[in-house]
């Protein structure tokens, strides 16, 4: 009779800890899938930050054209000196927001790079957990 009870104990605790380990691959598997798709997501975001970063260089440099074209006419508008000294005050504005504009590019493209980097180490601490 006690043999039994053991044997009903055992049979018992085998199934208990085979519903544990159902549930911890279920779970398992679930926080792989997660991880999985943690990882797509960031190497989505890696390239939408490069993009981003390829995007402001274009801006950037369109800038530095727009700024050499007004400094070449500032430089052939002389003849008319009443006229230049409007079109340099606009130039200068001009010029100003473009330094502004610049300034905001430069930070933005900072922000990606370091997005984009935060995106690399985390994809690298997510690697740790693949199964």
């Amino acid at each position: 009779d006690e043999v039994r009870n053991l044997a009903s104990k055992t049979q018992d605790s085998t199934k208990s800890i085979q519903e544990i380990i159902t549930k911890l691959q279920a779970q398992s598997e679930k926080a792989n899938d997660n991880m999985i798709s943690n990882v797509e997501q960031i190497q989505e975001s890696v390239t939408l930050s490069e993009n981003v970063q390829l995007s402001f260089s274009h801006i950037e440099q369109s800038v530095q054209s727009i700024s050499e074209i007004n400094t070449l006419v500032t430089s052939t508008s002389q003849e008319q000196f009443s006229l230049t000294e409007r079109i340099a005050s606009n130039t200068n504005n001009a010029f100003d927001l473009v330094n502004q504009n610049v300034s905001v590019i430069n930070k933005t493209q900072k922000a990606a790079r370091e997005l984009s980097q935060l995106a690399v180490e985390q994809k690298k601490e997510l690697e740790f957990f693949k199964v």
